[in-house]
């Protein structure tokens, strides 16, 4: 060993030990990466803070009120934006395509949420109602555009939904044992299915189409 060389472990008066870097918190050692587990940890932490986002529908299902109603509530106000931005030649898609990516959405994330709220169905999880919410919207684009254009249609959307997704009729609610987030979505998504044409009935039945 040279003369003034550190020995491996000694601390150097000016730079301190040589395995333990300032920056990577003690990781440098011989033979191994030392950024590999931080990098893995914060992967993990965006992985998490990602998943949550998605299954609350980006906070929204953390109201400490009626959770599903929120998130359906918010699911309205991101439809009705997006209706009113959009070309008039897509918004037929506009509905569904929002209810399948919110359902993929779901899916994809859905697998984490015992991990992540500790419970199979939390009430946080609300990516399943904006989901319903959507499909249940889809009719709008079949009713007349004075129609649409208030506010009727899409409050009976609303209060449609959320009736069927709280009493679950015709056999929707034994959608709810289905395995993974497949058990949190489709009951909601058959909701939404369900009104849709009912809401085109009711509007049509009514003479505001």
């Amino acid at each position: 060993m040279a003369a003034g060389e550190p020995r491996c472990g000694h601390r150097h008066p000016l730079l301190g030990n040589p395995h333990h870097h300032p920056l990577v918190g003690g990781g440098l050692h011989p033979g191994g990466d030392p950024l590999q587990p931080a990098a893995a940890e914060l992967r993990l932490k965006i992985s998490e803070v990602v998943d949550r986002s998605v299954l609350t529908f980006f906070g929204s299902g953390l109201f400490p009120v009626a959770p599903g109603t929120a998130g359906s509530l918010a699911a309205l106000v991101v439809g009705w934006g997006a209706w009113n931005i959009c070309d008039p030649s897509f918004q037929p898609y506009l509905f569904p395509l929002l209810g399948i990516l919110a359902s993929a959405g779901c899916v994809i994330c859905g697998e984490r949420i015992e991990a992540l709220f500790g419970k199979k169905d939390p009430g946080a999880v609300v990516i399943d109602e904006a989901a319903g919410q959507w499909l249940a919207l889809s009719a709008l684009p079949w009713l007349a555009p004075e129609s649409v254009d208030q506010i009727w249609p899409w409050a009976a959307a609303f209060v449609g939904f959320r009736i069927l997704d709280v009493l679950k009729p015709f056999g929707i609610r034994r959608l709810e044992s289905l395995p993974r987030g497949w058990g949190v979505l489709l009951d909601d998504v058959a909701a939404g299915l369900v009104v849709a044409p009912l809401l085109w009935v009711g509007m049509r039945y009514w003479g505001a189409s």
